[in-house]
């Protein structure tokens, strides 16, 4: 039998929140796994080859490459997640709805760090290797794919870890564009919390002892007690 807490919540252990989380949000987790796999994998090749044309390349405009891909970190996430809406609202690039656009603002939240991670390990190794590799008749493509890339393989690791990690706990970019098509797990716990469902959303359960019976009714019952009130005075007065 549960014992009543005086707070309300009843903090005993359960695996239950859990079960439910897996059973009634089964489709949000799937979603949400899947599309932050897709951006990290997005992200990962996009940041490498924009590290790799910052850092090792000498070609007009990669500073303005640089200081785009890192714009991301000054703009909060729900103006991104608004022009994203806003951009891609109509023909003929019309996204809205569709896994593309949550892919796209995953990735364009999380390439800065992407990139700056492969610019530092591209800044740590000798331009010599890049010569040598030249020298022996490769060209830049297969210089980056053979010598460069194994060499990056830890920071090419962390961006993608870092951007799936990202991606499935990010709210503010994503609100905008989430769709009934593609349910994600963080609207979905904000739509819980909406209509006050909180133990799905933070596991906290009620005690159906005396705290819920004496908060739930006193607040069920003002109303009533207000409007007898009411009618009271109109009754003294008449």
């Amino acid at each position: 039998m549960r014992r009543p807490s005086c707070s309300g919540i009843n903090n005993e252990f359960t695996l239950r929140h859990f079960a439910a989380a897996v059973t009634a949000s089964r489709n949000a987790l799937l979603d949400t796994m899947a599309l932050a796999t897709a951006a990290s994998a997005v992200t990962a090749v996009v940041g490498v080859l924009a590290a790799y044309y910052v850092a090792r390349t000498a070609l007009v405009g990669r500073n303005a490459l640089d200081f785009l891909a890192n714009l991301p970190l000054a703009i909060p996430g729900t103006v991104v997640g608004l022009a994203f809406a806003l951009a891609f609202n109509h023909w003929p690039l019309l996204l809205t709805g569709t896994a593309l656009i949550i892919i796209v603002a995953f990735t364009v939240r999380s390439l800065p760090y992407s990139m700056r991670s492969g610019v530092v390990t591209l800044n740590q190794l000798h331009r010599s290797l890049d010569e040598a590799s030249t020298s022996m008749g490769a060209t830049s493509g297969q210089t980056l794919m053979r010598v460069l890339l194994p060499l990056l393989r830890p920071a090419l690791l962390a961006g993608m870890i870092f951007t799936f990690t990202r991606s499935v706990t990010t709210l503010s970019a994503v609100i905008f564009v989430v769709s009934p098509h593609w349910s994600l797990v963080t609207p979905t716990i904000l739509s819980q919390n909406g209509p006050g469902r909180c133990r799905r959303s933070c596991g906290a359960e009620r005690d159906p002892g005396g705290a819920r019976s004496g908060s739930d009714t006193r607040r069920s019952a003002a109303p009533g007690r207000r409007l007898a009130r009411a009618t009271g005075v109109r009754t003294h007065h008449a």
